[in-house]
């Protein structure tokens, strides 16, 4: 930086010195109420969650409250959960209500117990989104049980579910409801994938393969994630339908390279080379 004069070159020093003392003072400030609250009880962290609110740092409070999560008892993991029940249910500003959102969304996905659950399952029907996706991300890591399975399937017989993506995954899920319809609900190519690994626990290959006739390219990856061997001949026939697309002939030739023998992997690598040839005469011509 080039300044005109000693003057100008003084002045600029002395208010980058007053930033730096105030950026200085404010991250003191943040790291002693760090500290303070390190030094709370678990009691004392939960009657300060309890009128979070009113808190003048509120994002400290939860940081130090997911830190310790992992050393409580389960019977302390409940605390925090009835805690965060009782939040739930307050009548506070919009401001408060944000702030409390803020929590629940940290907190909750950490929290892994009896009343952690029966709050996640209150959540899901809670007219906050935060705090239903606080839930959704609770179950996407804890598991479903029966009554939040029943929760989703009331929201997708109302055309209200959010969540496909965790009927995809739940076995349960998707042979009360059918391959079929998980696949057309599916959110993504990925958990397509993930409701046909499912359904590969209960149903036969070739029931799912006629399931999956519109989505080839998930039932593949599939097999080559599971290693389904007994997937080998529908595999052979799929190399075949889709010989003319070379992206699925790719994904195709590597599941079969995966799961069949010498004599599969040969008759596969023929009908690859056939296409390349044919590419390069194309490129050439």
């Amino acid at each position: 930086m080039v300044f005109q004069g000693e003057e100008e070159k003084a002045s600029f020093l002395s208010f980058a010195l007053e930033q730096r003392q105030e950026v200085g003072l404010r991250y003191l400030r943040e790291t002693a109420e760090r500290l303070k609250l390190r030094t709370f009880p678990l009691e004392e962290l939960l009657e300060t969650l309890g009128r979070i609110e009113q808190c003048s740092e509120p994002s400290l409070l939860v940081g130090e409250l997911v830190k310790r999560i992992e050393e409580c008892s389960q019977e302390e993991v409940d605390k925090i959960a009835n805690t965060l029940m009782i939040l739930d249910t307050g009548d506070y500003t919009p401001a408060g209500r944000l702030v409390i959102d803020r929590a629940v969304q940290r907190i909750v996905p950490k929290l892994n117990s009896v009343s952690s659950r029966e709050l996640a399952v209150k959540l899901v029907v809670s007219k906050r989104v935060n705090r239903r996706r606080a839930a959704y991300k609770f179950f996407r890591l804890r598991g479903l049980d029966d009554r939040s399975r029943a929760l989703l399937v009331s929201q997708l017989d109302h055309d209200a579910l959010e969540a496909p993506d965790l009927v995809a995954c739940d076995t349960e899920l998707v042979q009360q409801l059918g391959l079929g319809r998980v696949l057309d609900m599916a959110s993504s190519t990925y958990y397509r994938m993930r409701a046909i690994q499912c359904a590969m626990e209960f149903q036969p290959p070739s029931e799912i393969m006629l399931a999956c006739s519109e989505y080839p390219q998930e039932i593949v990856w599939a097999v080559f994630e599971k290693h389904q061997k007994e997937y080998l001949p529908y595999m052979m026939r799929l190399l075949d339908e889709y010989r003319s697309d070379a992206y699925l002939l790719n994904r195709i030739l590597g599941c079969i390279g995966k799961i069949g023998g010498s004599d599969e992997i040969i008759e596969a690598l023929e009908t690859v080379t056939g296409k390349l040839d044919n590419a390069v005469g194309l490129e050439c011509s």
